[in-house]
């Protein structure tokens, strides 16, 4: 567990400048109280060296990050979280101390682990996706999504055909909590579950599903159209089964994956959502995971299936550029209560100190010259 944390102010270990940048973005700072003698964990990532406490799960969310470069999505803390952490890597920490005589703050890149009664843990920046490109260059890649559609600027073509999503309800496996959203997992073994048609050439493979969503309602999906945001976004990932062996390997093939985007707008309670919200208590610390069976994804889909295509990418590391994209033109509806319930998920495990996942998008990215299409 993290030693106790409180809050103190930004202002006073950073410029005004920054300290305003870190208001923005919901930064908040946090003490941790140390033994004087106890020593501390050193980790090296490129050219930083960072210090940390020993047994302090900022040190195992470190190296994990260090490793897998896995990430933690962009938040604004709560209550129970004092410390604003979002998509986290060794680089993005600027560490301080107080000396217990001189009461004055000191970078601990020099420091000597274990000298000091305190840490001051500053996050002097949330790096969100903005800072991707610094551990991912494909993030300027000339196929990145999301994207803005700007539906006047769209190219309607005759040739792309109906949608055809075909979902076994028995391919449906699990319901777990990432850290990052809440996913239902299918069998991709066979063709169970599979998308044809529209601008897909051969067999899709549904693979899973998952969520985005805002820290409000005004604004959690990842595309927008005509420069407005829906209140969040249901992404059907598929993988082309005909060309490829695995996920795995269409993952990195420029056709490889095809994405389902759906919009969810604000409205009633959507009765076929409940199937899966009514399950996010089970899942709510990171980790977690529950059976889910018996569930078709189609019952989330709009009435129409009229839609927009593009080639573009995965809006998570490492954004690789092998995704089709499928948007469909017709949102669904959601009621605040059932956002509110995928708020509730918690980005941390049980040995960390509570942190809802409050949004987990990324915004859009330039279209670089990039035709959008609609049937």
């Amino acid at each position: 567990m993290l030693p106790r944390v409180c809050n103190v102010r930004p202002s006073r270990f950073l410029s005004r400048s920054d300290a305003r940048l870190a208001a923005e973005r919901g930064v908040s700072c946090a003490q941790h109280r140390l033994p004087g003698s106890g020593r501390g964990l050193v980790l090296s990532w490129k050219k930083w060296s960072v210090s940390f406490p020993e047994g302090i799960s900022f040190a195992r969310l470190v190296n994990q990050l260090r490793v897998r470069i896995e990430y933690l999505l962009d938040r604004r803390t709560d209550q129970s979280c004092c410390i604003g952490r979002g998509f986290l890597t060794p680089a993005m920490f600027c560490f301080c101390y107080t000396d217990a005589n001189k009461n004055s703050s000191r970078s601990l890149l020099s420091h000597k682990a274990g000298r000091c009664h305190q840490f001051r843990l500053l996050l002097q920046c949330i790096a969100g996706p903005a800072h991707w490109k610094e551990v991912f260059p494909v993030a300027n890649g000339d196929r990145q999504s999301p994207i803005d559609i700007k539906t006047e600027e769209t190219k309607y073509d005759p040739s792309l055909r109906p949608l055809n999503p075909s979902y076994d309800p028995a391919s449906a496996k699990i319901i777990l909590n990432n850290g990052h959203s809440t996913s239902v997992e299918f069998d991709d073994t066979v063709n169970k579950s599979v998308l044809t048609g529209g601008p897909l050439s051969g067999t899709y493979r549904l693979r899973q599903i998952h969520f985005h969503w805002g820290s409000n309602d005004d604004a959690g999906s990842e595309h927008a159209v005509d420069g407005m945001k829906y209140a969040a976004e249901l992404h059907v990932v598929h993988w082309n089964s005909e060309k490829y062996s695995s996920f795995v390997e269409a993952a990195r093939q420029s056709d490889g994956l095809a994405v389902m985007a759906v919009f969810l707008k604000i409205g009633e309670c959507n009765p076929q959502l409940k199937k899966i919200t009514d399950r996010l208590d089970t899942i709510r610390i990171k980790g977690k995971r529950a059976l889910f069976t018996n569930f078709d994804p189609s019952c989330l889909l709009p009435k129409s299936l009229d839609y927009w295509t593009y080639f573009g990418s995965l809006t998570v590391p490492p954004l690789l550029e092998s995704v089709i994209w499928i948007v469909l033109r017709e949102p669904i509806s959601v009621c605040s209560e059932q956002l509110a319930k995928f708020r509730s998920l918690l980005s941390t495990a049980e040995d960390e100190v509570a942190c809802c996942l409050l949004r987990n998008y990324r915004p859009p990215q330039p279209l670089k010259g990039r035709e959008v299409r609609r049937n």
